[in-house]
C-alpha cells in the first residue's frame, strides 16, 4: 500500500517542524470495486463500510520500515462484485485517505459474501 499525497505533506511537513501533525484517533480499512479505484487525491468509491483496524508498532524487515495490521478483520453482507483495492482512513464515515493500494488477487464476491483480510494483507512501508 503506498501513501497518498495528503499522508505525504503531512508527514514532511511535521518532520521539517513546519506544522504539527495529529495522530488519528482510530484507522480504518476500506474496500474498493475494480471498476472503481481509489485515487492518490482520496477519491474513488468505497465498496462498503469501513472496518476499524490497530496497527502493530514498526519493524524493520529487508531494509524496509513496516507496519501491519495486529488482527485479521471480515467484511460481512457484501453485495456482489469483484474486490480489488484496499484503502486506509482517518475517519469511519468521512475524513482522510492515508494509504490505499491494490490487493494481490481480485476477489469476486458473491452478493451477502464476505472478505476476510489477514495482518500480512495489510502492510504499510516506507521506502528511504
Amino acid at each position: 500500500m503506498g501513501m497518498t499525497d495528503y499522508t505525504r505533506e503531512n508527514i514532511l511537513n511535521h518532520v521539517a517542524g513546519v506544522s504539527s501533525w495529529t495522530m488519528p484517533a482510530a484507522t480504518w480499512l476500506s474496500l474498493h470495486a475494480d471498476s472503481d479505484p481509489p485515487a492518490n487525491d482520496g477519491s474513488g468509491t468505497e465498496y462498503d463500510d469501513r472496518l476499524e483496524v490497530t496497527f502493530d508498532a514498526a519493524v524493520l524487515v529487508s531494509g524496509l520500515w513496516v507496519v501491519s495490521i495486529d488482527a485479521g478483520v471480515t467484511f460481512t453482507g457484501l453485495a456482489a462484485g469483484t474486490i480489488s483495492y484496499g484503502s486506509i482512513w482517518d475517519d469511519d464515515t468521512t475524513g482522510n485517505m492515508l494509504w490505499w493500494g491494490v490487493w494481490s488477487t481480485p476477489t469476486v464476491v458473491g452478493g451477502g459474501g464476505s472478505f476476510p483480510v489477514d495482518p500480512a494483507d495489510v502492510a504499510l512501508q516506507l521506502v528511504a
